[in-house]
């Protein structure tokens, strides 16, 4: 019994097991293209959460940057005489209060109004020793 293969046969089938073996990997080129796919999305969608997040942390400290630049004129008006010194403790106490605000995570609003009532109490205490300076210089 002999069998016969020629070269053109031979050729053929060499040709279809080469298709076969690039289907198979196709398929699986085409599965980790996919996987690699779904995790290019939550990266994504993951950059766009803390992009937003971002924008919304340099909102905050925009109006810190407006509230530090406020204290710093109020208090070299406090300097130069044209300004009161309660003014400019105010406005460093409000500074103080955004600029923890900013890293606080929960009890922001309790710290800055615990910050305000220290505020508070810090004038009257300016104005209280204020008025005893003038009292003083009254009284020589």
């Amino acid at each position: 019994m002999n069998i016969t293969i020629d070269i053109k046969l031979l050729l053929v089938v060499l040709l279809l097991i080469a298709v076969i073996v690039l289907v198979v990997v196709l398929i699986f080129l085409l599965k980790k293209l996919f996987i690699t796919i779904e995790s290019a999305n939550k990266v994504l969608a993951d950059v766009e959460v803390i992009s937003e997040i971002a924008a919304s942390r340099s909102q905050d400290i925009d109006s810190i940057v407006e509230n530090v630049a406020d204290a710093a004129s109020e208090l070299s008006g406090a300097v130069s005489g044209n300004s009161g010194v309660v003014n400019a403790a105010s406005s460093v106490a409000k500074s103080a209060a955004a600029i923890t605000g900013l890293f606080g995570n929960r009890d922001t609003e309790e710290r800055a109004a615990v910050n305000s009532e220290r505020s508070k109490k810090k004038e009257k205490k300016e104005k209280k020793e204020k008025r005893s300076r003038k009292n003083k210089d009254e009284d020589e």
